[in-house]
């Protein structure tokens, strides 16, 4: 429960300075995602990927697409 406490008071902090945080997990994989993968060399370049998991967030400036700090995230294989 002290985990969830803290996470929520970090959510309010950054409301209040004018930062969303994003999660990309379950999005298809695009070059233009805001994100580094630790696990993009496992892949080729025509396999279908998506962000099976992120590490750490994204984080932007609220109303703009200026980024803060790059997420990190690992991708996984898109099954038909």
């Amino acid at each position: 429960m002290n985990q969830v406490a803290r996470f929520d008071k970090c959510f309010q902090a950054a409301a209040e300075l004018g930062l969303e945080v994003l999660d990309f997990t379950s999005a298809e994989f695009e070059s233009s995602l805001p994100i580094m993968s630790i696990n993009l060399a496992d892949f080729t370049s025509k396999e279908k990927l998506f962000v099976e998991a992120m590490l750490e967030p994204t984080i932007k400036i609220a109303g703009s697409t200026e980024i803060v700090k790059y997420g990190v995230a690992v991708l996984g294989r898109k099954v038909k």
